[in-house]
């Protein structure tokens, strides 16, 4: 029979504040991260509680005799079990022979917890917009993406639904997925929402891309502080720098199981807790998800749980004829105004005639047109710039 010595902690907040006051050679990890390549000269606490809600919520014999056996292997003097305190006695009455004695590893020592009150953010949401401010929100972004006529009309739609119901609280978070063929505009509606709720703002954008492997969670909303491998997590950063309401998740179909379910809790409860133990509070915000994924494969790649959550799914097409060439002329005339008020030359009428050379049946996307009128505009520059060295 073992007789190790068990620490406990009350809550998060209690563990937080003790791993902020440990010395350099102390760490915190979880019972998952327990190996023979432990450094000798630390002393670890292993937080054995998600292991152990694990095992409690699936009362299965295998789990609990490999935590015996893992427990019984790294019964060394400088590894210190922890648990939270309301897990106590669980541990007692199924782990007998291993945990008998009981000490506090760390109280709840209240003016200690105290955090300063967070001033209130500014934060524009859709919901606070009056209705001639809604209106030219609403005509702002159809004059500002081009094409998707079909879904400029569900937008505006979703959003009037959303600014009622979010106000009495019957609807957390607004979601839309986007999905269709790259550079085709799916970003640009979280780009334009952005600038006009939030032009002065960082924008909230997180490419799953990098969320693909294991551990993906840790990387998106943090993990404890002290643990190995402890992060801040991106979500919760980038939520803290910025008071923007738009929330862009780009590439989503490459995201992580956890990180799929994550959102799927999220969406329903309007917040998340982060593994620091704190809560984010969403209520407000508007979700962009897009994907490049093809429309034969999202049965495949997007849960179908994930897909009903959603408020609008929706696929973006190719823009027509008339809707690239309306972006050309824009375009152009955006990239000439600013040559023309920066620079002591100035591009002609005649030269901009260049512009009219581009064969726009060529090009699908948006982002290629993009890259030739820029090309385009190169060449126009260069021959001034020529001319300006033969005078």
């Amino acid at each position: 029979m073992l007789n190790i010595k068990l620490y406990t902690y009350k809550n998060k907040a209690t563990l937080r504040n003790f791993i902020s006051n440990i010395n350099g050679n102390e760490k915190v990890i979880l019972f998952s991260e327990l190996n023979d390549k432990l450094d000798s000269n630390f002393l670890y606490y292993v937080d054995i509680t998600s292991i152990i809600l694990v095992l409690k919520n699936a009362e299965k014999t295998e789990i609990l005799f490999q935590i015996e056996q893992s427990i019984v292997k790294y019964n060394y003097p400088n590894i210190k079990y922890i648990i939270e305190e309301k897990l106590v006695e669980y541990i007692k009455n199924n782990f007998i022979l291993i945990f008998q004695d009981v000490e506090i590893l760390c109280d709840a020592i209240e003016e200690e917890l105290k955090l300063p009150e967070k001033e209130k953010r500014k934060i524009l949401f859709v919901r606070d917009l009056n209705d001639d401010d809604f209106k030219t929100l609403i005509n702002s972004f159809n004059e500002m993406l081009i094409g998707h006529s079909t879904f400029k009309k569900s937008l505006e739609k979703h959003l009037k639904e959303f600014r009622l119901f979010n106000k009495i609280s019957e609807h957390k978070i607004l979601s839309f997925f986007i999905f269709g063929s790259s550079g085709i505009g799916k970003t640009e509606v979280s780009r334009i929402l952005h600038k006009l709720l939030a032009p002065s703002e960082k924008m909230i954008k997180i490419n799953f891309g990098n969320y693909s492997s294991q551990g993906a969670l840790n990387s998106l909303i943090g993990s404890p502080r002290g643990y190995i491998g402890s992060e801040d997590g991106e979500l919760n950063i980038k939520l803290q720098s910025s008071n923007s309401s738009i929330i862009l998740i780009d590439e989503f179909e490459k995201a992580d199981k956890q990180v799929i379910n994550f959102f799927l809790e999220l969406l329903e409860e309007g917040k998340y807790t982060d593994l620091q133990g704190i809560e984010h509070d969403l209520d407000g915000y508007i979700i962009i998800f897009t994907s490049n994924v093809n429309e034969n494969e999202i049965s495949k790649k997007i849960p179908p749980e994930f897909i009903n959550r959603i408020n609008y799914f929706g696929k973006f097409n190719f823009l027509n004829e008339e809707d690239k060439l309306k972006y050309l002329k824009r375009r152009t005339s955006q990239l000439i105004d600013k040559f023309n008020n920066n620079s002591n030359q100035n591009i002609s009428k005649e030269q901009a005639k260049i512009f009219d050379d581009i064969n726009l049946s060529k090009y699908d996307s948006i982002r290629d047109i993009e890259l030739e009128i820029k090309k385009k505009f190169i060449d126009i520059t260069d021959n001034i710039e020529n001319k300006k060295s033969e005078k």
